[in-house]
């Protein structure tokens, strides 16, 4: 039986609600029926909050955690990141592949409801995935919160109902939006091979340690 992403996101996404107040994130249901988690726009998120989003971003696929590294006489704080299911974890879910454009609104979407949305088609063709599943978690890189006319919009893009849509708000220039594109490192340097011609399906397991900006 093939791997959910979004199944697994959403475990995650839900230990992010029950964990909300610790994280220092917010949580709001739109009028029709999206959950939305705020992870830097209005509320403070942070360093735990960072950890969640990657995870939710690699359908918990991945043991990320804390670490660092010598530079020369500077111990630099970093990410580290492993995974046995790179090509899921970074590819079909990770990779931050979908461009969602509604009037004036903008982000960049990843995580597991882009298996839902195929976004973009020809990769998940070459990777042989596909989620089957009638809820959808999504990572949104915004500095502005999605209403209900953009989230209808994603809605219908991954062929679920809005109340059946999951999405953490996390801006890029946020302490969380630094944490969750450190843990990139891996699925950066797959997506680098992948457009090198080298087949990723060949990849089997990968582990990072990639820096944290300032």
């Amino acid at each position: 039986m093939m791997i959910s992403v979004n199944e697994y996101g959403m475990d995650v996404f839900e230990e992010m609600m029950d964990n909300s107040e610790e994280l220092q994130v917010g949580i709001a249901e739109l009028g029709n029926g999206t959950t939305i988690i705020d992870a830097g726009v209005e509320e403070e998120g942070g360093f735990e909050a960072g950890l969640y989003v990657a995870r939710i971003c690699m359908a918990d696929l991945a043991d990320i955690k804390f670490s660092s590294f010598d530079l020369g006489k500077l111990v630099v704080p970093a990410v580290e990141v492993v995974t046995d299911h790179p090509v899921i974890a970074c590819m079909a879910s990770q990779f931050a592949g979908w461009r969602i454009k509604v009037k004036k609104f903008f982000g960049m979407g990843s995580g597991p409801a882009r298996a839902l949305s195929l976004k973009p088609r020809e990769l998940y063709e070459k990777i042989g995935y596909e989620d089957d599943i009638t809820e959808a978690v999504l990572i949104l890189e915004s500095s502005e919160i999605p209403d209900e006319e953009v989230t209808a919009e994603i809605a219908r893009e991954c062929h679920v109902d809005p109340e059946d849509l999951y999405i953490v708000v996390v801006p890029t220039a946020s302490v969380a939006g630094s944490v969750q594109i450190s843990a990139r490192g891996v699925e950066t340097g797959i997506h680098k091979l992948d457009s090198l011609g080298f087949d990723i399906n060949c990849i089997k397991h990968a582990h990072g340690i990639i820096p944290l900006s300032p």
